[in-house]
């Protein structure tokens, strides 16, 4: 299969697969036929900030959304098309009737929900039903209804497959909570989105949601927030490796109800998996403690060759896998996606299910860092075997010509996973990585793991695997290795589950690498 530019689409009969296997809802054949459909897929994350729009409904009303998370509002999004099976039997269910009733503008005024139909191929006529809609949309519907007809909004929000339901907080965090009962989203956003504080209440937030990536240097920042309804001016957030303050910025402005800033503290020099854990205080009124603090990991990217060897190993639905690896400039190197088959109605089989595609890639010779991004475009992983025995699913990633893995998983995912690796870039930064490759596959394991690691010089090598209490399990002493890679096979089963720490020393370097156990 050939490289090509990554698109991460979707075939809605691969949800209605998802659907039918979890036994929530069941299909007619119509139903699937109407569904046969190709959308963009990566979804906004959960945790992530929600884009601000304005979009008319039906009756003439504008809505604009930050305006509701101003007056302290949670807002619903339902994201349906008038075709969509699933969308209808969930507009039919009378969830969102009942919370509109209970805790809307004539209720609680707590809520506003909004259904968005994001198809713009489909014409408005169709909400009313006739034409290709499953129904009518606005018979007995007491929130408003909104046509997407430019799909400006389903862009914004990356929408990828219908429906999605998303509840954004007053704070802006969205968090995609699905198609769950009245109750169930009641008690999310009751436990999730308070409205802000009468007073001060200043607090951090990794908004995106994701690590950092270290690669030489991690990026140091965080998202100063006001939840209180006082504005912030000041405030100091220091940042903290292995209980060490490695930051500290003092900042002055002044930040409304609501309102964020990015506070950029500069860089720290690593190579290795770090916490970076933020805080904040201010000298004025803070009501609210535990929103104080905020841990973010940072994973150091592994030492790699010049030229890569990526393998995946795809599951019964090859379809919905894509992936790509990207240089530090974002450039795409490789990537390649794979077809969906024939086997049943819902895209099992065909030529690229449950196969192992292996590729060569050329880093190129300058020091540079690198990601791999691998999807689902379901948002399940990569672990449906079907009848097959395969249990070998997801990526590896390799050095030329050498079993050394630098990075893998093993499909236990949802939407995506993502690895950090570099070529040579130890100059001046880190004299150790030059001494070593390390790493431990697979991790966490249920004791089994193979340790593979590479010597750039000859020495004394010693490895030894200590618990939490310091104490050793495991102490072997390999003598004078050469130069070059190695294979130590690990055996821990008779340990309890925990985390293990995994020390080699060569020379007088000293790596050491976390290991965790579970039973």
């Amino acid at each position: 299969m050939a490289f090509s530019n990554h698109i991460c689409g979707i075939n809605l009969l691969v949800i209605l697969k998802k659907i039918q296997m979890k036994k929530i809802l069941q299909f007619t054949v119509l139903a699937l036929a109407l569904m046969v459909s190709s959308l963009v897929s990566a979804q906004l994350a959960s945790g992530t900030i929600a884009p601000d729009f304005t979009i008319t409904d039906l009756d003439g009303t504008e809505h604009n959304l930050y305006d509701y998370l101003d007056e302290g509002k949670t807002v619903i999004l339902d994201f349906s098309a008038t075709w969509c099976g699933p969308c209808w039997s969930y507009h039919t269910s009378g969830v969102l009737e009942e919370l509109y009733v209970d805790y809307g503008p004539d209720g609680t005024d707590e809520l506003m929900i909004i259904m968005i139909e994001g198809d713009s191929e489909t014409p408005v006529a169709d909400l009313y039903g006739g034409g290709g809609s499953v129904g009518n949309w606005v018979e007995g519907t007491p929130y408003p209804i909104a046509d997407d007809g430019d799909e400006s909004v389903s862009s914004a929000y990356a929408i990828g497959y219908f429906p999605t339901m998303y509840t954004i907080c007053p704070d802006r965090v969205i968090t995609e909570t699905g198609q769950i009962t009245a109750e169930a989203h009641h008690a999310f956003f009751d436990l999730n989105c308070a409205v802000a504080v009468e007073g001060g209440d200043v607090a951090l937030s990794n908004v995106n949601g994701s690590s950092a990536v270290s690669c030489g240097e991690v990026a140091l920042g965080t998202t100063l927030r006001n939840l209180g309804t006082d504005p912030i001016t000041a405030a100091t957030v220091t940042a903290t490796i292995d209980g060490n303050v490695v930051a500290t910025e003092y900042w002055n402005g002044s930040l409304a109800t609501y309102g964020m800033e990015f506070v950029d503290m500069g860089t720290y020099p690593t190579f290795d998996d770090v916490v970076v854990t933020y805080e904040v205080t201010t000298s004025g009124e803070d009501l609210v403690a535990d929103n104080n603090m905020v841990e973010v990991e940072a994973l150091g990217a592994v030492l790699a060759s010049n030229t890569v060897r990526v393998e995946i190993y795809t599951d019964l639905y090859a379809g919905e896998t894509s992936w790509e690896l990207l240089d530090g400039n974002g450039a795409t190197l490789a990537s390649d996606s794979y077809e969906f088959g024939t086997d049943d109605t819902f895209g099992a089989g065909g030529p690229d299910a449950n196969q192992t595609f292996l590729y060569d890639v050329d880093l190129g010779s300058a020091a540079d860092c690198f990601t791999f991004n691998i999807y689902d475009s379901y948002g399940d992983g990569i672990v449906f075997p079907g009848a097959t025995s395969q249990t070998v699913f997801g990526y590896s990633i390799e050095r030329q010509n050498e079993p050394f893995v630098i990075a893998s998983n093993d499909g236990q995912f949802e939407t995506e996973a993502n690895s950090a690796l570099r070529t040579d870039v130890t100059s001046g930064v880190n004299d150790l990585d030059a001494k070593f490759g390390f790493s431990v596959y697979p991790n966490p394991s249920n004791g089994l793991a193979q340790i593979n690691y590479s010597l750039v010089e000859a020495g004394r090598t010693v490895l030894e695997v200590t618990n939490t209490l310091g104490q050793k399990v495991i102490s072997e002493d390999f003598g004078v290795q050469t130069s070059g890679s190695n294979i130590f096979n690990l055996d821990l089963s008779s340990e309890n589950a925990g985390v293990y720490f995994v020390t080699l020393t060569s020379n007088n370097n000293v790596i050491t690498e976390k290991v965790t156990i579970t039973k």
